[in-house]
């Protein structure tokens, strides 16, 4: 079907000879964001030079909803919570993907000792081959008031920015994800304000240079005022100091949310996309420990630090942690598909919850993302 340019209504046969036109004939600043991301997966020798990464430096959106604090603020405090408790669980039907039937499990509900109660949900998709990724509401929410919820957070992961899975949902497939996602993040926001939101790594697909473009058209385009912090993943690819010059921030560092804490723990190797090298014990110890009279303490690490995954760490040491008692919740993802909440351990000493991805993967994959309430109970 030929392709009409919405800037001069003259037809091309070809995606790559429309991403020729679009940077050859139109000013760039004129072009839409699917425009531009059309010339960088078509003909991106021609797309403009924002010159060597190490002379730019991008900065977080700063709102008042997180406070961020030094990875060496160690403080005295005793107060330890109680257990966390799962909720029920039933099945739910997902829809047909290639006329088979994908089921997910609701999400149980995450109780927390008085006074909040925490509840996770995801927000998903149907997996429709036509139009790429349809995100729909997987989850209703279970008869809580949008007055109750004191915060809500959620947790994005895996956009990949940039790569696609040609054939399956075509070399676009990844541009409508993402804008997908960014559609449902605004429907999330619209519904409650989200006070944070995490991108719990993989933000790119082994280009450093795309972290200037996801800032700019991905986390810059997110309804105001969300603050947003981002997690370092295995395609990152960034040194320390390139990390923090592009993005204002350590790779291990943490941010306080009213009552409540997350803990980010870098679990990449800078410049090898298959290095596993696991969290940090000594910080993820420090910083649980200094914050342990918490109402809520969240950690957030792209590589799961199970046996197989944790890489050449120390993963039992890191779950050791993950099971103390301060702990409500932890975040994995790198998984992709992968949205189950399960216990930590055999003991179900602590709630883990995967977090599947929003960019591009084949057809049967589940994208999605997290969106965590904490809800005032009187009980």
């Amino acid at each position: 079907m030929p392709i009409e340019c919405p800037y001069c209504s003259e037809y091309f046969d070809s995606k790559e000879s429309f991403a020729v036109h679009l940077v050859e004939e139109h000013e760039w600043e004129q072009l839409s964001r699917i425009d531009k991301k059309r010339v960088r997966t078509f003909c991106p020798e021609k797309t403009p030079d924002r010159g060597p990464l190490s002379r730019l430096s991008l900065r977080i959106k700063n709102s008042s909803a997180g406070r961020r604090v030094s990875s060496t603020d160690v403080r005295n405090r005793i107060t330890r919570r109680g257990l966390l408790r799962a909720g029920a669980v039933s099945t739910v039907g997902l829809g047909g993907i290639y006329g088979l039937n994908w089921y997910l499990q609701q999400e149980p509900t995450l109780l927390q000792e008085n006074p909040d109660l925490i509840e996770t949900r995801q927000r998903g998709i149907d997996g429709s081959i036509i139009n790429g990724t349809a995100f729909n509401s997987i989850y209703d929410r279970q008869s809580v008031s949008m007055a109750d919820v004191k915060y809500r957070f959620v947790v994005v992961s895996d956009s990949h920015w940039g790569h696609n899975y040609q054939g399956d949902y075509g070399p676009q497939g990844w541009v409508e994800a993402i804008e997908r996602a960014k559609d449902e993040i605004e429907a999330v926001h619209d519904e409650r304000e989200i006070d944070l939101l995490f991108h719990n790594g993989d933000i790119i697909h082994n280009d450093p240079e795309d972290h200037f473009t996801v800032i700019e058209e991905f986390f810059s385009e997110l309804p105001d005022p969300i603050e947003w912090y981002p997690v370092m993943g295995n395609h990152d690819l960034l040194p320390g100091e390139e990390w923090e010059a592009v993005y204002d921030i350590p790779k291990d560092y943490t941010v306080e949310l009213g009552e409540y804490v997350f803990i980010i723990c870098d679990t990449a190797e800078p410049g090898d996309p298959g290095g596993r090298p696991g969290a940090d014990v000594d910080f993820l110890r420090s910083q649980i420990d200094a914050f342990a009279d918490k109402a809520g303490v969240f950690v957030l690490m792209h590589i799961p630090q199970t046996s197989a995954e944790g890489g050449s760490g120390d993963p039992d040491a890191v779950r050791a942690q993950l099971a103390r008692d301060p702990v409500t919740a932890t975040f994995f993802a790198h998984r992709h598909g992968k949205n189950e909440v399960q216990q930590l351990n055999s003991n179900n000493d602590r709630t883990v919850c995967y977090c599947p991805l929003i960019g591009d993967e084949r057809p049967h994959v589940q994208r999605g993302f997290r969106v965590v309430d904490v809800i005032e109970t009187t009980e």
